[in-house]
């Protein structure tokens, strides 16, 4: 089986600000909303969950302020990444999440 394990970092000025459990399910809901229009539809694919570990690792990664993404570090093997820079005077907002979804048309899905 595999198992995939992927990051959202949301970073605005270098501010990371935790999120509230609303915020976690909004997250989840869209990627979960985006998972399940795949066309085929996919017949092994695996129900998502929140990660407040992932989200400690994205939080311990953000802290040394640097994008750069910690390949091969201790918790980091297997994780990929999402990367959403800001800056101050526009804020990121969850509805930007509603973006990620554009490039999904471009993807091929085999089952």
């Amino acid at each position: 089986m595999q198992r995939s394990t992927y990051l959202l970092a949301l970073i605005v000025s270098g501010l990371v600000q935790a999120l509230d459990q609303e915020g976690r399910c909004t997250i989840l809901e869209h990627f979960t909303k985006l998972r399940e229009d795949v066309d085929p539809a996919a017949r092994n694919m695996l129900l998502m969950k929140y990660s407040l570990d992932l989200e400690k690792l994205a939080d311990d990664w953000l802290a040394n302020c640097t994008l750069e993404f910690p390949f091969g570090q201790p918790g980091f093997y297997d994780v990929g990444y999402l990367l959403i820079p800001g800056i101050k005077s526009q804020p990121i907002t969850f509805d930007l999440l509603t973006k990620l979804g554009f490039d999904k048309r471009d993807c091929r899905y085999e089952t």
